[in-house]
Order: C-alpha cells, then sequence, then structure tokens
C-alpha cells in the first residue's frame, strides 16, 4: 500500500511481492502438510529477505 501511495512501484518491487506471496503460500503448505522445522525456517527467511529488500529500496 505504501508503495502504491507513494508512487514508487517498478518491476523490482513487483516481483520481490511476488516472491513474499509465494513463499507465504510454501511456508503455509510445509506447516500443514510438514513437521520439517528447518524448511519452515528457510522459506520465512527467504520471505523476510524479500520484505527486507522491499523496505530497503522503498527508503533509498
Amino acid at each position: 500500500m505504501l508503495l502504491i501511495v507513494l508512487g514508487n512501484t517498478d518491476t523490482f518491487q513487483l516481483w520481490l511481492a511476488w516472491i513474499f506471496v509465494g513463499g507465504r503460500l510454501i511456508h503455509s503448505a510445509v506447516q500443514i502438510l510438514t513437521n520439517n522445522i528447518r524448511l519452515r525456517g528457510l522459506v520465512f527467511t527467504i520471505n523476510f529477505l524479500a520484505v527486507l529488500a522491499m523496505w530497503f529500496f522503498l527508503l533509498i
């Protein structure tokens, strides 16, 4: 929402947002279907890095 309001949407931000959405879906599937904590942590880390990159590129 903040990206839209500030008019800072570009293709890179869009890709990062879709990586986050896909990662959330994968994270939910891993949490529901398996007990693999390491895989869930890895997917969470990818999601976190995507959001962190979105904030970083918004601020610069």
